[in-house]
């Protein structure tokens, strides 16, 4: 039962995520050589974005946030556990 709940929320703030911006988008991109994989899933709202990079297998590698008000860009790797702003 528990599960099943745990379950249904995970499911439901998906959804909130994808509600609350104005455009979701994926981009798939493949090398041939060496050959990779990688995809990007972004999303807009107003004039704030925020793209999400993953690596081979999905694993999240870094993100890009724009903050169109303040004019900044911020640049995340998430190994490293750092950000730079520009």
């Amino acid at each position: 039962m528990m599960k099943r709940l745990v379950s249904s929320f995970a499911i439901a703030l998906l959804f909130a995520a994808s509600a609350y911006a104005d455009v979701v988008f994926e981009i798939e991109q493949k090398d041939l050589n060496p050959e990779s994989t990688g995809q990007i899933k972004g999303k807009v709202k107003g004039n704030d974005l925020r793209m999400d990079m993953y690596e081979n297998g999905g694993k999240l590698d870094g993100s890009m946030i724009y903050r169109g008000a303040s004019k900044e860009m911020i640049m995340i790797d998430h190994d490293d556990k750092s950000f730079v702003i520009l």
